[in-house]
C-alpha cells in the first residue's frame, strides 16, 4: 500500500471530492482547526460503525510492533444521519 505525506486538509479534500462520486456522500465533513488542518502525516483510514476513524499511520505501525490495541484517532469522519441520506 503506497500511502503518501500530506496535510489532513489535503485528505479530508481529496476524499470529499464532488469528481469522485463515491461513498464520500454519506458521510459529514469534519471542520478542523487551524492546528489539525496543517499536521502533515501520511494517512491511515480505518472503517468503523458510522464512521471512518483516520489514524496516522506511524502511529499504527508502533502499535502494530508493541503489540497493543489502537489508540485513539486523529479524527473521526461521521456517517451522516438515515434520514439525510434520502
Amino acid at each position: 500500500m503506497n500511502i503518501e505525506f500530506m496535510t489532513l486538509l489535503q485528505f479530508i479534500d481529496i476524499f470529499f471530492d464532488p469528481k469522485d462520486y463515491g461513498s464520500w456522500r454519506y458521510y459529514d465533513r469534519p471542520v478542523l482547526n487551524p492546528q489539525q488542518a496543517v499536521e502533515v502525516a501520511q494517512w491511515y483510514p480505518i472503517g468503523i460503525p458510522h464512521a471512518i476513524a483516520l489514524y496516522r499511520y506511524a502511529d499504527i505501525c508502533r502499535w502494530e510492533e508493541a503489540g497493543e490495541s489502537y489508540g485513539r484517532p486523529v479524527i473521526v469522519i461521521k456517517h451522516k444521519p438515515y434520514d439525510m441520506l434520502r
